[in-house]
């Protein structure tokens, strides 16, 4: 199996933006001032992994046209890689206006210009180079962009929301030495959260911060795109196991307006899951990626992104078998020849190794191991996931109706699964099946209604598969599917809808949560910044609670009445009285519809 393959060019350019930029921004930014700039510079390097090899694959033949080493070769060598920092340059500086981070110093665009122009001279001096096939080869944005559209629908009425709960110590600015200390212990230097090693989660929660500030709707915005990217990289994903990227688009949708996945884009500190989403989607991918193209070098890439991953949060542990099993169905799916077996299992190896190491080196640096291996929580998110889109807490006539025939359809996709097998046509849905009952396995290490990121998503796609199965069926039947299909995609939306309000600023959690870290358990622990902090307790003081003695020891957000003599208790028992359960424009407290973390 070659390394490179017939596509060196390509890899080495990549590697020379990675070696220029990279340096450069090292060189730049290692008085200390990084935990400031370091976002847009990674941002930077992003937009530069992807320009600069394409304006080179572009441009490749005016270079190999002249003489080499010839003063037209070193011109044509010279006025490419100015054209590629240029443009690398220019994409930064747009990023860097729209969000509310710092423009990186001039001098880090020299330097990369001058290491771009040196390595690009050696790579094209040394390398014998073939036409790249990636200038050729069509992106197709499609599905991004509907997924990003559709996710601005989905989010549109929340995008304003202020930050709750975990957001408002875990995403701000930490400085380098709290940074630093995550790589030897725990990811939330309060001591708040659940005991875990996750340095990038922490350093994520800055970078996002630097970026956007205290504009949560760019935050929010910016977590809808990481949520439109992950789930166009699983329709490619699907795409190569035989699912056309039409009906990919329809199970992404299923997954967006679910109302299990309503906590990603709306609560901020929960879209953690998008990125070691995105992680694993894309080291799937690059794994795949190996076997089709057979170049060892896409293993290089997925065992960045794998370790990547794990650092980010421990439930991507689930990355292994999902990485076994469908790097196994995808070279018996290509009949890869024994060499690409070979490295394929080579690179699995590798990654049971490091997923190993990595759970005993967060056992060293933990003190408190938090998981619970157990199939009870295995249980739990298997039911959260088949039951998901619509949930079971129905609070009118129309979610009544989706939550009681909900069963009825999962109940058809089983008959309709079992009759594609007997037919010998149901290996697409057998595989998304099996993807989905692997990444439940998640409830091992974690047992709760937020972690449905990977299940979902297989379950969704699963039922893509149902339904392009039926469209192969005849006009009446392709008929019946699509108003099947848009009468629940509508409910599921319709349900979302409500869900989310459970985070508006003036719902009984919010307003709870939020007097827990101002005024309650977590006051003295919570690092607020201070203009958040102000913020909350003049959102809190139009409610009349000023201190600890307003609010309960406990409020099990039950949406029932409570008990208590405090000022909180007695908003709650005034709403129920009243019937409020929805927001109103004058910002009167509400107990909303549906629950948070209820199935």
């Amino acid at each position: 199996m070659p390394f490179f393959g017939s596509r060196s060019n390509w890899h080495l350019l990549r590697l020379v933006t990675v070696l220029s930029l990279g340096v450069a921004v090292l060189a730049r930014l290692g008085d200390g001032k990084w935990v400031d700039l370091f976002p847009i510079a990674l941002l930077a390097l992003l937009a530069a992994l992807w320009l600069k090899p394409a304006i080179y694959a572009r441009l490749e033949y005016h270079i190999t046209s002249q003489p080499k080493r010839s003063p037209s070769w070193l011109i044509t060598v010279a006025a490419t890689a100015w054209l590629a920092s240029l443009a690398s340059g220019l994409v930064t500086f747009l990023f860097s206006r729209l969000t509310h981070s710092n423009d990186l110093p001039l001098s880090i665009w020299l330097i990369d210009l001058l290491l771009s122009i040196l390595l690009v001279a050696i790579v094209y001096d040394q390398t014998h180079l073939a036409k790249s096939e990636d200038q050729k080869r069509p992106r197709n944005l499609w599905p991004f962009l509907i997924f990003f559209a559709f996710g601005l629908g989905m989010a549109w009425k929340a995008l304003g929301y202020p930050m709750t709960w975990d957001d408002l110590h875990l995403i701000r600015f930490f400085p380098a030495d709290t940074l630093h200390s995550t790589w030897t212990g725990y990811w939330d230097p309060d001591r708040i959260e659940t005991p875990g090693y996750r340095p990038l989660t922490t350093a994520f929660n800055h970078f996002r911060y630097i970026l956007f500030r205290e504009d949560v709707v760019l935050h929010r915005v910016f977590l809808v795109g990481l949520y439109a990217a992950f789930l166009a990289r699983t329709v490619t994903i699907a795409q190569r196991f035989g699912l056309a990227w039409q009906f990919g688009v329809v199970g992404g949708l299923f997954a967006f307006a679910a109302r299990q996945s309503v906590y990603h884009y709306v609560w901020l500190s929960d879209g953690i899951h998008l990125i070691q989403a995105l992680l694993v989607v894309q080291t799937l991918f690059l794994i795949t990626e190996a076997i089709k193209r057979h170049e060892g070098v896409y293993f290089v890439y997925a065992a960045v992104f794998a370790g990547a991953s794990l650092l980010v949060r421990e439930d991507n542990l689930i990355l292994v078998p999902l990485a076994l099993f469908m790097s196994l169905i995808y070279l018996r799916f290509l009949d890869a020849p024994t060499s690409v077996r070979r490295a394929t299992y080579v690179f699995c190896f590798g990654l049971v190794v490091a997923a190993l190491s990595f759970y005993l080196l967060r056992n060293h640096l933990i003190e408190a191991n938090s998981s619970t291996l157990g199939l009870e929580g295995v249980r739990n998110i298997a039911v959260l996931t088949f039951f998901g889109f619509t949930g079971g807490q129905r609070f009118d006539a129309l979610s009544g109706f989706f939550i009681t025939t909900w069963p009825l359809v999962l109940l058809l996709c089983a008959m309709l699964l079992i009759k594609l097998v007997l037919e010998g046509r149901g290996r697409p849905s057998l595989l998304w099946f099996a993807v989905t009952v692997i990444t439940c396995s998640v409830g091992l290490i974690n047992n709760r209604a937020n972690l449905l990121v990977f299940s979902m998503t297989a379950f969704s796609f699963f039922l893509a598969t149902i339904i392009a199965a039926l469209w192969a069926k005849r006009q009446l039947v392709q008929a019946a599917v699509c108003l099947v299909v848009a009468v629940y995609l509508a409910g599921t939306l319709y349900i979302s809808q409500t869900a989310i309000e459970t985070f508006h600023p003036s719902a009984d959690n919010v307003v709870y949560w939020n007097a827990e870290f101002v005024y309650g358990r977590h006051s003295h622990a919570a690092t607020i910044p201070e203009q958040r902090a102000e913020a909350i307790k003049q959102q809190l003081a139009a409610f009349n609670i000023y201190s600890a003695a307003d609010i309960p020891p406990a409020y099990q957000l039950s949406h029932s009445y409570t008990d208590g003599s405090d000022t909180f208790s007695a908003l709650v028992n005034q709403a129920m009285r009243q019937g409020i359960r929805r927001p109103a424009n004058d910002g009167r407290f509400f107990v909303p519809l549906l629950g948070v973390f209820t199935p």
